[in-house]
């Protein structure tokens, strides 16, 4: 009998996991969590090796032959979770550079869709540009200077959230652009989806305002590790704790845009998924779920890439179709993401944004990949179980910091789930 299924056998204990529910647009969602001992861990959200669970291993041990020091080293950790009023953070991440006129309209139409949509209670959102700052000669991010000499240090997106005092500073200190910022915008890095500025411009509208600046370099995912790191030196996070967060990347191209990775002042390649996990739980510890999703260019129809891609709207028939403008399509750099956690695309080359926003943000209300983390570092990952049920390794993976594990699963079911993770450590 292989692993998995004495595995199955000696862990007799029924897991419960759930996602959201009462999903219908205007019904809230709340976020509860209890260990299946009252064994509390604080932002671990799990227990480990209660009494019944310490049976469960000394029985793993002894019929896999493991000593009675091995044994010590083997750990089954508990997760119950019951999402009903999760809070949800939607952080769009925008393309900056000047290629984006070429569809400025729909972009403005379909920021504008996006704040009229139905949103759960709790929602909140909040919009960062795409380009990234300089490395200095250690490695270490130079949060004052940008990585493209085009880019000025004051422009309002630029490793921070979009603000009105933002967007005032960029016009005061480039005042032949204070045409590009008709709207006032908010006072807030965050806010409701129908909040309005003064102006009565909502607040996403306004933050989608975008400068005659041609960036070089388009790196959603560099950038938005780069602002978790800058409000991490002075202990901030960026997403609430239990919160679903929602990453939409909208961009002509993929990540980097350019030549830009490997190159002097920039990083030596593209963050794997895993690692840019471990960044968000670094920054933003406790998060409940992450989802990227995306306004971009996307392939021909018939392409592999399509495979477990969750698509809005039409696919582009042919090449005309797919090319935006002159931008190049870097592997599509962003796809993988998308699908790592269930999320959305659709063709930013599109007519009516309209119809996408509203699609994307409904998808925006259901989980992707739910973040579990360990109280130690984990050597090896035993099982990893779903309602009592081994879950497939292809939907789960482990980051680097060995600690963080995310479970690819979405569901809007009125469950409550429970995970249960055997896994060997060196404490």
């Amino acid at each position: 009998m292989n692993r998995a299924k004495l595995l199955f056998f000696l862990l007799p204990f029924v897991l419960i996991f759930g996602l959201f529910q009462n999903c219908a647009p205007g019904n809230s969602l709340k976020f509860s969590e209890n260990s299946s001992n009252n064994n509390s861990l604080g932002d671990n959200d799990g227990n480990d090796n209660g009494d019944g669970d310490q049976g469960t291993i000394d029985n793993y041990c002894e019929l896999n032959g493991y000593t009675t020091e091995e044994c010590q080293k083997i750990s089954l950790q508990n997760f119950t979770k019951s999402y009903k009023t999760a809070p949800t953070d939607i952080l769009f991440i925008l393309d900056d550079s000047c290629s984006m006129n070429t569809i400025a309209d729909s972009m403005a139409s379909g920021f504008a869709s996006i704040a009229k949509a139905h949103y759960p209670d709790n929602t909140r959102m909040a919009l960062t540009y795409m380009a990234p700052a300089m490395l200095n000669s250690s490695g270490e991010i130079d949060f004052a200077t940008p990585w493209h000499s085009k880019v000025p240090k004051e422009s309002a997106g630029f490793l921070q959230l979009v603000t009105k005092s933002r967007i005032d500073n960029y016009v005061a200190k480039f005042p032949d652009h204070a045409s590009s910022f008709p709207a006032q915008g908010c006072n807030s890095e965050w806010f409701s989806p129908d909040q309005t500025g003064a102006d009565n411009i909502s607040c996403i509208q306004a933050a989608a305002q975008l400068a005659p600046i041609c960036t070089g370099v388009e790196a959603g995912l560099v950038t938005l590790e780069q602002t978790m790191k800058r409000l991490s030196t002075m202990s901030q996070r960026l997403f609430r704790k239990g919160a679903f967060v929602n990453i939409v990347l909208v961009s002509d191209t993929h990540e980097p845009g350019a030549g830009y990775f490997g190159r002097s002042g920039a990083p030596a390649q593209q963050k794997s998924f895993n690692e840019l996990v471990a960044e968000i739980e670094k920054n933003s510890p406790g998060v409940a779920s992450i989802k990227f999703s995306g306004i971009l260019p996307i392939p021909v129809v018939g392409s592999p890439l399509y495979d477990g891609l969750k698509v809005i709207g039409n696919k582009p028939q042919d090449d005309d179709e797919a090319k935006i403008n002159g931008e190049g399509f870097w592997d599509y750099s962003y796809l993988p993401y998308i699908k790592e956690t269930s999320g959305v695309v659709a063709h930013a080359k599109t007519n009516d944004w309209s119809g996408v926003a509203a699609s994307l943000i409904d998808d925006s209300k259901f989980t992707g990949s739910l973040v579990l983390v360990l109280d130690h570092p984990a050597i090896e990952l035993l099982s990893v179980r779903l309602n009592g049920k081994d879950i497939d390794p292809m939907l789960w993976s482990l980051s680097p910091d060995k600690k963080t594990i995310t479970v690819k699963h979405a569901s809007t079911a009125n469950e409550t789930l429970n995970f249960s993770i055997l896994y060997k450590h060196r404490k």
